[in-house]
């Protein structure tokens, strides 16, 4: 096929990886709240070794050409290498919508913070709760998988059409790291050992995408396990011959 097919189906594949990496991230802890479980231990080295997978299947899309960085990029955006700002407990919401409309007409909720505070980004006519979600990220400054809407006391179901909650307010909510930041780690130092001197040498894009990788584990190095601190004092090590 053309090189436009290789990377149209290319990002097909970086899509359904991401997708799998927020059922990973998101699913069991729902599942763990359900079944009074916690998301560690047995449940936890199953989340690490699909966590691996997912960064397996990216890097080796990288590798064979097929995966640009800005597409890799996103995934490990997903992964929430860094730190997050937790918006409060869960709570009901301090909101009083004011009925208004969208512009066709329709009664549209409005997503706030437990403070209060109201969202730049907003529900649209069409919006599933994951559409609402990728455009909220940036805002919030967390990966998709972390974002939820709870109406009352009931979790916003992914994939439920916003339009169907009317005119009410949803809260926002961070959900808590699912994955050890060893885990996150982890999974980062193999993929910059495997690809690190190839994605750095991958232009501009490739270049910044290197050194904030590495300016995030340097920063993180003292919080972590012996092992990992000389993981990434290696990897550092090693970087000073990609230049």
């Amino acid at each position: 096929g053309s090189a436009a097919d290789a990377g149209g189906f290319a990002a097909m594949v970086v899509a359904a990886i991401r997708r799998h990496l927020a059922q990973v991230l998101a699913a069991p802890e729902q599942a763990a709240e359900e079944e009074g479980a916690t998301p560690f231990g047995g449940q936890s080295d199953q989340l690490r070794a699909q966590l691996r997978m997912c960064v397996e299947l990216a890097g080796g899309l990288f590798i064979a050409g097929a995966c640009p960085p800005a597409q890799l990029a996103l995934v490990l955006r997903d992964i929430d290498l860094f730190d997050f700002k937790q918006h409060g407990p869960v709570g009901q919401a301090a909101c009083v919508h004011d009925g208004g409309n969208d512009e066709a007409g329709q009664p549209m909720p409005k997503c706030v913070l437990l403070s209060g505070r109201v969202l730049a980004a907003q529900p649209v006519p069409g919006d599933q709760m994951t559409d609402w979600r990728d455009r909220a990220a940036p805002e919030l400054g967390v990966p998709p998988p972390r974002i939820a809407l709870l109406a009352g006391t009931a979790l916003v179901p992914p994939h439920a059409g916003l339009h169907e909650y009317g005119a009410t307010c949803l809260q926002v909510m961070i959900l808590k790291p699912l994955l050890k930041e060893d885990h996150r780690v982890e999974a980062v130092l193999w993929l910059m050992r495997r690809c690190g001197r190839l994605i750095h040498s991958d232009g501009e894009a490739g270049t910044t995408l290197v050194d904030a990788l590495l300016a995030r584990l340097e920063e993180l190095r003292g919080q972590l396990p012996k092992r990992l601190q000389f993981g990434i004092s290696d990897l550092l090590e090693e970087r000073r011959a990609w230049v």
